[in-house]
């Protein structure tokens, strides 16, 4: 039961964000766009399964943002 409760909550993560950028407005999006500007690399870093996970998602940022990343 407790490992489903994790999975299922790890599925809707990505609704809850959604939710969440879609309620913060216009202010959210200026400072967004404002701190994007200056990024100029990602360092993902984790824990235990998390630190595993972030190797994996180190292709997925540099795909997705042009940025390069590290774990």
């Amino acid at each position: 039961m407790g490992e489903y409760r994790y999975i299922q909550e790890a599925r809707e993560q990505p609704a809850g964000l959604n939710r969440t950028l879609m309620e913060a407005g216009p202010e959210a999006d200026a400072l967004a766009r404002e701190v994007a500007e200056r990024v100029d690399r990602v360092v993902l870093v984790g824990c235990g399964d998390p630190h595993f996970l972030s190797h994996a998602a180190v292709y997925a940022f540099e795909s997705l943002s042009g940025l390069p990343a590290v774990a």
